[in-house]
């Protein structure tokens, strides 16, 4: 009796993931065509503007979806739509939100959610529908009405697909086919979706994420006790951010420099491994673990140096912050995203193989070997070191950072919103 119990919930749990991973999907596809034969243009319509995303919590689209909210609000009718509910970790939004209900359908969750999505834009006679990440980008190309489909893609994909859900997969490759408009956050982003994702050039916007200045001087009128002379990075404890490889990179700087302290602001599920092999190596007294941080920007402007070491990126916005906050910067050469900020004029040269001292900051190669992690703490312990370098690329990039100013980049989303 047991053996046939075990035997009927294994065959019910794969009819689950059938009807969730295949039948939902193939369902969405063939409403999407019939939609697509009988669909009706509006013409004319006053402008408003749905901004799609799955929170507002602990992100860089998660913040430039906030801070979208707030730019176009002063132009236009703006709604937010969520999939999960308001938190307190939640960046900022002046709009009316609406959370879409998950548990409404065990099955077919997909088509459910599109359903809903639908039926708000309807209601709100949305003209355009902004979406952020790939199941969020799937959702808004699939649900379209009357309103222009804009996704936008934050992530070097050909890469970040490697670390992802297969389903994510297929959901890029869906939504960048069918939706209206691509918004990509570099230039290389759009050499990537063109030559391999066969996105079509005429639809793609590159738009870099500006810096919300007024918030970062807000943020920095705080008083903390957090002490000077330190290597700050930020971002969340994934693979994507090669914590693990700047732990042992930063080994060798403490053998040069006794005292030199790294704070890693962020969290996520490498946290404990991350923690095990800190202690492994003995670093405690040096490196400091010290989670999420609702304002990261205090931290920075304490900091000496800001240190990206990521794999792969987007456009990494934290770059352009520490910028804003005065810090020198050293990253890894990574697709996509530091090199565009960091060397503009030759944002196409391929990755670096020691040490680059560019227009704008320190390039590295990406640390995925010994040789590779001593070249970043060779350019650490430089900018440590050598009190000049650092007062120069410090004033550097408090000029590069001017390029990304909110009134210059919300030019850019007008257009693409065809002003």
């Amino acid at each position: 009796m047991q053996v046939l119990k075990r035997i009927y919930h294994q065959i019910n749990h794969y009819i689950y993931i059938f009807i969730i991973n295949y039948l939902d999907f193939f369902i969405v596809k063939i409403t999407f065509f019939f939609h697509s034969i009988f669909k009706i243009h509006c013409k004319n319509r006053e402008k408003n503007i749905m901004i799609l995303i799955y929170h507002l919590r602990n992100g860089g689209a998660e913040r430039v979806a906030s801070n979208l909210c707030d730019g176009l609000s002063k132009k236009y009718k703006v709604i937010l739509v969520t999939c999960d509910p308001p938190s307190e970790d939640d960046y900022p939004y002046n709009v009316e939100r609406i959370v879409l209900n998950k548990q409404r359908a065990k099955y077919l969750k997909y088509y459910d959610t599109i359903k809903q999505i639908k039926d708000i834009k309807r209601k709100y006679n949305i003209t355009h529908t902004i979406s952020f990440t790939a199941q969020m980008n799937y959702l808004n190309a699939m649900s379209k009405v009357f309103d222009q489909t804009i996704i936008s893609i934050r992530n070097f994909i050909s890469l970040a697909e490697k670390d992802n859900l297969k389903e994510n997969k297929y959901m890029n490759r869906i939504s960048i086919r069918y939706a209206d408009k691509i918004t990509v956050v570099s230039k290389v982003l759009k050499n990537d979706l063109i030559i391999n994702h066969k996105a079509k050039n005429n639809k793609i916007y590159p738009i870099y994420n500006f810096v919300d200045q007024e918030k970062i001087d807000n943020s920095i009128k705080e008083n903390n006790n957090h002490s000077n002379n330190t290597i700050i990075t930020v971002g969340r404890l994934t693979n994507q951010k090669g914590h693990l490889a700047l732990i042992h990179s930063f080994q060798y700087v403490v053998k040069e420099i006794k005292n030199a302290q790294l704070i890693i602001l962020g969290q996520g599920p490498l946290e404990d491994k991350i923690k095990e092999e800190i202690k492994k190596l003995h670093l405690e007294k040096n490196i400091k673990l010290i989670g999420y941080q609702k304002n990261p920007y205090i931290y920075m402007k304490k900091s000496t140096i800001f240190v990206l070491s990521s794999f792969y990126e987007g456009m990494p916005n934290v770059i352009l912050e520490a910028m804003y906050c005065g810090l020198p910067i050293i990253s890894t050469d990574c697709k996509s995203g530091p090199r565009e900020i960091i060397e503009p004029n030759d944002y196409l040269k391929e990755e670096t193989k020691d040490i680059s001292y560019c227009e704008f900051g320190i390039l590295v190669p990406i640390l995925k070997n010994s040789n590779c992690e001593k070249s970043m703490a060779n350019a650490i312990i430089k900018l440590m070191k050598d009190s000049k370098l650092r007062d120069i690329y410090s004033k550097k990039s408090q000029k590069r950072v001017k390029d990304f100013t909110k009134k210059k980049i919300m030019k850019e989303w007008y257009i693409v919103l065809g002003e």
